[in-house]
């Protein structure tokens, strides 16, 4: 039986025995012509058959669901609880190559790390350190994310840089060079990033030929490998299990393809030409049903937003490759906190923090922002992402949040709870950051 809204559309518009629109309907009052009957019933039809094609796939979602009970394979710990940033992923990499910590493998992941990068492994113990300082270079602030120190004996050092989104700050492998070629006699900068590109600054640094072959690109590809290899050597289910999840995840980041369909979806499209067809009728209405629920979205959040602050919106926050939307306060300059989704299309994150519309940033300012962001009541693991911000947290990870059914309903029908969180968290960083941005600006 057709679905009882399918028959009320078909009653109004189905023509009479006459072939004309039924005397009920008054044209003269409508704001439109109404279209011919026969393109009517066409659309009738591609609706009816729409319909009938959800009601299938409805149910294959049903069984889909069961079967998923026992297995959960949407499930990842870092998408459901953990937001992945660099700093996180180089907080995993310390602990898997440290052997002393709580994965009671010792050495057999540092061995493994070792020979992916083709260096020989010292004998010596070695001291795992996060955040290292450069102490022994002029440029004494800056931190290497992870240092595997080999303090005795072999007296060889190994930094880990780790680049998730963010570029390579201005000559920041360099530095790293040189502080490493002054404590130690040998050593080496693993330069990891998604594409195993080399640190841009070291074609045009003073670095001399044997002190660049130090440096050794890494990809996420090898990353992967070198997990896995872990897990295939690890001797404890439990870290083997969520060593091969982060495998997964690293994999996630290099590769943006959504999760594939479960077959009973496909195998409802398929079943016949009427499907398919209504398959391809949503297909092709759904990038633009995305876009007016995000039009819908920033419009309401826009205007709770236009209470306290000022407001700049851009373009589309779920359509364009960085759609967002802006607030500022008299006295701000060309600073903004924004609300963003990064490129959503390539499932990428959802992120908020301090804009530099100038796109002179990161600033002298960065660091106090950052710190004011960590400092707040609902902390942010504030840092420098990109050009163009100042400090940036990320809010959650876009294919386990930004896009599912539930979160675009919530953002379609107005909720208001969510409105309000978005919206508060925006002015509780305004208001975190005021004085910070107003006395930037005065100072010029």
């Amino acid at each position: 039986m057709k679905p009882r809204f399918i028959r009320k559309i078909e009653s109004f518009f189905s023509p009479n025995k006459r072939g004309t629109v039924p005397q009920r309907v008054n044209q003269k009052r409508l704001s439109f012509p109404l279209p011919p009957a026969t393109v009517t019933s066409g659309l009738i039809t591609r609706v009816s058959h729409i319909a009938a094609l959800l009601q299938e796939a409805g149910k294959a979602a049903i069984a889909v669901r069961e079967r998923e009970k026992t297995s959960a394979p949407a499930f990842s710990v870092f998408t459901a609880f953990l937001p992945i940033d660099e700093n996180r992923i180089s907080d995993i990499l310390a602990w898997m190559l440290n052997p002393t910590e709580t994965h009671a493998q010792g050495t057999a992941f540092l061995s493994a790390f070792l020979s992916t990068a083709g260096i020989p492994a010292p004998t010596s113990p070695p001291v795992v350190r996060r955040e290292s300082a450069t102490y022994a270079i002029e440029q004494n602030r800056r931190r290497m994310d992870i240092v595997v120190d080999w303090p005795t004996r072999s007296e060889f050092a190994l930094a880990i840089e780790t680049k998730r989104d963010s570029a390579e700050q201005p000559a920041q492998a360099t530095d790293y060079i040189h502080h490493l070629s002054k404590i130690r006699r040998d050593y080496r900068l693993i330069f990891l990033t998604k594409e195993g590109d080399p640190p841009p600054s070291v074609e045009i640094s003073d670095l001399t030929a044997n002190q660049k072959e130090r440096i050794i690109p890494m990809d996420y590809p090898q990353l992967a490998q070198w997990v896995e290899d872990c897990a295939g050597i690890c001797q404890a289910h439990a870290i083997t299990h969520f060593l091969r999840t982060f495998k997964n995840f690293i994999l996630s980041e290099i590769d943006m393809t959504p999760p594939a369909a479960p077959p009973e979806i496909k195998n409802a499209i398929a079943s016949s030409p009427e499907n398919i067809q209504a398959a391809y009728e949503v297909h092709r209405a759904w990038r633009e049903t995305v876009a007016d629920i995000g039009k819908v979205f920033t419009d309401n959040l826009a205007r709770r937003l236009a209470k306290k602050s000022k407001v700049e919106r851009g373009v589309d926050c779920l359509n364009d490759e960085w759609g967002g939307i802006n607030i500022y306060r008299s006295g701000w300059g060309a600073y903004r906190v924004r609300f963003e989704t990064a490129c959503p299309a390539k499932w990428q994150d959802i992120l908020i923090g301090v804009h530099n519309t100038d796109g002179m940033a990161p600033s002298g300012l960065s660091a106090d922002v950052i710190a004011a962001m960590r400092a707040m009541e609902r902390s942010y693991n504030a840092k420098v992402r990109r050009e163009y911000w100042e400090a940036v947290a990320i809010l959650a990870q876009g294919d386990a949040f930004w896009w599912t059914p539930d979160f675009l309903w919530k953002m379609q029908s107005g909720e208001t709870e969510l409105i309000e969180e978005v919206a508060g968290r925006m002015e509780e960083i305004a208001d975190a950051v005021d004085k910070i941005i107003r006395d930037a600006v005065n100072r010029g």
